[in-house]
């Protein structure tokens, strides 16, 4: 459920994106669920309109949490839809790592954030899936969350193909999964 959520938020991410709006607040509690199952976005307060095409030229005109902004964004107010990308994927490394941020658990919150903004190399997560899907998930998570923009993925839709391609073999697989405040637990 957890790609599925993180999916439908890149769709309404590039959605808005397409309008000319920016939304830069990324991260879960302005997620929420609708009566129809469809995760959406919620909180508009703290985006941006320009009429420009290139997001990346819009600077300190929009607030967000610190806690899930992409490096570029932290250090210099830069975004674009590759920075929207580095915060969709921190929201699912958050998810899958016990609702941790990378390096929080061994540095605490703020020394965390500066190691993130200053280019230090996330590891991959042990998740508690067969080895490839563990492995199709980490290239997802390290790739989205490459300090490089350039290396991120290029465009939402390059983004879901990866999401998608995991989520089908997940159906191929047999997994019931729960979440608990200590994780994820395989039942």
């Amino acid at each position: 459920d957890a790609l599925r959520m993180i999916r439908d938020v890149s769709c309404a991410i590039d959605e808005c994106h397409g309008y000319n709006i920016y939304y830069k607040d990324i991260h879960l509690n302005n997620i929420y669920r609708s009566c129809d199952g469809i995760y959406k976005l919620s909180d508009y307060g703290s985006c941006g309109w320009d009429f420009q095409s290139d997001a990346i030229s819009m600077r300190k005109r929009v607030e967000a949490s610190k806690w899930f902004m992409a490096p570029e964004t932290y250090n210099t107010d830069a975004f674009d839809i590759e920075s929207a990308v580095y915060s969709i994927t921190l929201s699912l490394y958050f998810i899958l790592n016990d609702f941790t941020l990378p390096f929080q658990s061994k540095y605490g919150a703020e020394v965390a954030l500066q190691k993130r903004c200053n280019g230090d190399l996330i590891t991959p997560l042990c998740l508690h899936f067969n080895e490839e899907i563990n492995d199709k998930i980490n290239a997802l998570l390290l790739k989205g969350l490459d300090y490089d923009r350039s290396k991120r993925f290029q465009g939402i839709s390059e983004y879901l193909e990866c999401i998608d391609d995991i989520l089908l073999s997940l159906v191929t697989q047999d997994y019931s999964l729960c979440f608990n405040k200590h994780g994820i637990l395989n039942s």
